[in-house]
């Protein structure tokens, strides 16, 4: 189990990464340039419920 939930983790990291977002892995935090809602991201949901990473906003 705990191996399946590593590679999940690590999946939805790289998917999110591919869509240019900044995860900072040892600090569990999302970082979002983005002016859209981050939570209507699949990963960052999913990121934030199961493996309790937070997300950071970055309006510059």
């Amino acid at each position: 189990m705990k191996d399946i939930n590593r590679t999940v983790r690590y999946n939805l990291v790289y998917r999110l990464r591919k869509k240019g977002y900044t995860v900072i892995t040892a600090e569990k935090t999302i970082v979002s340039n983005n002016r859209i809602d981050p939570m209507q991201i699949r990963q960052i949901r999913r990121l934030t419920k199961e493996f309790h990473y937070r997300i950071q906003l970055s309006f510059i």
